[in-house]
This record gives C-alpha cells, sequence and structure tokens, in this order.
C-alpha cells in the first residue's frame, strides 16, 4: 500500500544520468511553488520497490508523481504543467492533493524507517537460519497413529518388546506383526544368555526383514517354498541376469560386426562394379580406336589402288622415267662399287713394312 499525500519517487544510483537529471528538476519546480510533498528513494527501498512503482504506473522510467494510490505523471508531464501555475496546482487539485503537516511527514518517515528495520532483521535471521539449521528432532513413538497400530500387535509380541524395554520405530511396526512363537522363543533365549536388549531387537528386525521379503518372493514365484535365506537366491537372480545383459550384450556385438562386415562388402563389391566399368569403357574405346584405325589403314589402301590404277599423265610418265632411271643409276652405282672391292681386294695387298698396297 502507497503512502497518503503528494509522493515522488526517485533513485540516488548514478546510473541513468536523465533520471538523476529529472529527478533534481522535479524537487526544484515542487519547492519553487512551495508544494509539500514526501520523497521516497527507490534506490535501495525495502519497503517500496520500483517495480511495485511501475507496474502501478504503467512506466518504466523515475522520477514518478502519486496522490496516494493514484498515479499522476512523470517529470515531463509535470514539466508540462509547469508551463502555467494555474495548471499545475489545478491538476493537483484535481488528483485529490492536500499540504501534509510537518508532523504527518515525520509520523510517515518513522513508519517508514520501522518497516525497513523489521525487513532488515528479518533477512539477517533467514540468513541465520540458513547457516545454522534447527537440528532435526529425533524419532519418537508417539504418534497417535503409531500407537494405535502398535496396539494392533498380538499381546504376547507386546509382552516380548516390553521386556525388551525399546520402543520400536513406525517403520518396524508392519515387521513385527510377522513375528511368531519361534520368534519369541529366540528373543527369550538371547536375553537368558545375556545379550544386549539392543542387540536382540535389532537381529529381531533384519530376521524379521529377510523373512518379509522371502515370503513377497515365495508370493511372485520367484523363490521354492523350501529356501531359507532370500539373500541366496537374489544373488542367484542377480547372477542370470547378468549373464543375460551379458548374452544379449554379445548378440549386439555379433550383430554390429556382421553389420560391419556386410558393409565392408558392399564397398567391396561397389569398387569391383566400379573397376569393371572402368575396365568396359577403356576397352569399348580401344575397340573404337582400332576400329578407326582400320578405316584410316582400309581408306590409304582404296586411294593407293585409284592411284595405281588411274591413267598417268606426260607429267605423271616424265616423273616416273626419272624415278625409274635413278633407281637404275643407283643399282648401277653399287654393282660397281661392289665389283671395285672385289678387285681390290683380290690385286692389291698389304706390303708388311709400310701396309701400303705393292
Amino acid at each position: 500500500m502507497l503512502p497518503e499525500g503528494l509522493t515522488i519517487y526517485t533513485t540516488s544510483l548514478n546510473v541513468v544520468r536523465k533520471e538523476i537529471d529529472d529527478c533534481r528538476r522535479l524537487r526544484h519546480i515542487f519547492d519553487t511553488h512551495n508544494i509539500k510533498y514526501k520523497e521516497v528513494d527507490l534506490s535501495n527501498n525495502k519497503v517500496i520497490s520500483k517495480n511495485q512503482i511501475t507496474k502501478k504506473s504503467l512506466e518504466a522510467g523515475l522520477p514518478q508523481v502519486f496522490v496516494g494510490e493514484n498515479f499522476l505523471g512523470t517529470f515531463d508531464t509535470i514539466e508540462q504543467w509547469n508551463e502555467n501555475e494555474d495548471m499545475l496546482m489545478s491538476k493537483l487539485n484535481e488528483a485529490g492533493y492536500k499540504p501534509q503537516s510537518e508532523e504527518e511527514s515525520r509520523r510517515f518517515d518513522e513508519e517508514m524507517q520501522r518497516q525497513t528495520e523489521e525487513i532488515a532483521a528479518k533477512e539477517i535471521q533467514e540468513q541465520k537460519d540458513i547457516r545454522n539449521p534447527p537440528p532435526e528432532p529425533k524419532f519418537q513413538f508417539t504418534s497417535e497413529a503409531s500407537q494405535k497400530t502398535y496396539g494392533d500387535l498380538p499381546e504376547k509380541t507386546r509382552e516380548v518388546l516390553a521386556k525388551l524395554s525399546v520402543v520400536p520405530q513406525e517403520s518396524d511396526v508392519d515387521l513385527l506383526r510377522f513375528m511368531t512363537i519361534k520368534h519369541h522363543a529366540k528373543v527369550l533365549d538371547k536375553m537368558e544368555s545375556g545379550t544386549e536388549h539392543q542387540e536382540i531387537y535389532s537381529n529381531l528386525i533384519e530376521d524379521l526383514k529377510r523373512e518379509k521379503k522371502l515370503q513377497f518372493m515365495r508370493e511372485m514365484g520367484l523363490v521354492d517354498d523350501d529356501v531359507v535365506d532370500p539373500n541366496d537366491t537374489l544373488k542367484e537372480l542377480h547372477a542370470k541376469s547378468e549373464e543375460r545383459d551379458k548374452k544379449r550384450e554379445e548378440s549386439i556385438q555379433a550383430a554390429r560386426e556382421a553389420a560391419s562386415h556386410q558393409h565392408k562388402a558392399e564397398v567391396a563389391a561397389l569398387e569391383a562394379n566400379k573397376l569393371a566399368e572402368q575396365q568396359r569403357q577403356w576397352e569399348e574405346m580401344a575397340s573404337k580406336r582400332e576400329e578407326r584405325r582400320q578405316q584410316e589403314e582400309a581408306a590409304r589402301q582404296r586411294e593407293e589402288e585409284l592411284r595405281a590404277n588411274a591413267p598417268m599423265s606426260d607429267k605423271d610418265k616424265f616423273q616416273a622415267m626419272l624415278a625409274e632411271q635413278q633407281r637404275e643409276t643407283s643399282e648401277v652405282e653399287k654393282k660397281f662399287k661392289a665389283y671395285q672391292e672385289e678387285f681390290w681386294k683380290a690385286n692389291c695387298r698389304p706390303t708388311e713394312e709400310s701396309g701400303s698396297p705393292q
């Protein structure tokens, strides 16, 4: 709840320069017109928060002017009204402005100070509670429901527990329902042997837990009626479960390996198909080259045949005659050279001294 009277909500944090300047100028306007107001600094206020003010005014910035719970405006609004003094006072009067006495202002300040101190003290106490939480109370068999449940136990069971002088915990009451004459006799025998009562009670609870577990396992069909200790059965079940998990893991691993081999086989098949396709393309290209070569060879042979069978012109005849004469001349020169070499070998021999022919 906001205070009554004209109140301006300001800030002293020098974060937004415009807000600081607007707060100072707003105070100057009210002081100039001798308008009594209360100022609430929201920068470190534990009683009234900025979020509370902005939700009421739907304005984000500071300063903001209220008359009680009614939002009057921001600094821009007051500055606009300040251009006409009569307008500023008429707007304040319309909003319900009434000058407050110094006594009212003093009471307001004291109330704000008291609420601030109460909130600060509460925060300090919360911090202490966080650092030093109170100890949790120990369980005692005192609830009416627990006493009623304990009272439903067989009389013989309650007599044995009374001799042990122990107060059973609430969680043990359901276990004590499983006590039989066998347990009663076992407890009394241990008491006569001088065993501590607390130890006897602890062993009794362990036995009852084991028998309750065994009964549950029998009802579920996990063990036979002749099984005495359920822990062995639990170990066997645990071992079977581990073996089953191991087989499942092995089957999963085998499936992964099979999938890996299949993937490798598929990759190898794709590579082989790729190589075969490349080989087929190369053979096809070689076949085309051979076919083109054969076509070129056949064309060349046809061209030679056409040249051989074509009638010769005078020029071609003259060139053929010259070629024939050159061929005959070449043959004659070869024969003459061969004859000259034979004659040289037959008629000329080198001397022993000079190595020249005689």
